[in-house]
């Protein structure tokens, strides 16, 4: 069984609650800087990693009211 980080923690207990303010700010303080990384490494310019970035969590901004919690926030 997987340990949970704090941020995971945080943010499944405010998603359970439906506090998705809460649950994108865990989010983003635990993977803010890998999914940056990332996308720097992928894109090569680090304006354009930037914008790709914020995307993201944008799009996970979305998606967590219909979050089922099947796979981990990582994935």
């Amino acid at each position: 069984m997987e340990t949970l980080r704090p941020w995971d923690a945080k943010a499944l207990a405010a998603l359970d609650a439906q506090q998705y303010d809460t649950t994108l700010g865990a989010l983003m303080q635990g993977y803010q800087q890998e999914v940056l990384a990332y996308c720097l490494a992928r894109l090569g310019d680090q304006e354009i990693a930037h914008d790709v970035a914020q995307e993201v969590f944008v799009a996970i901004w979305e998606a967590l009211p219909s979050f089922r919690q099947e796979s981990s926030f990582r994935t």
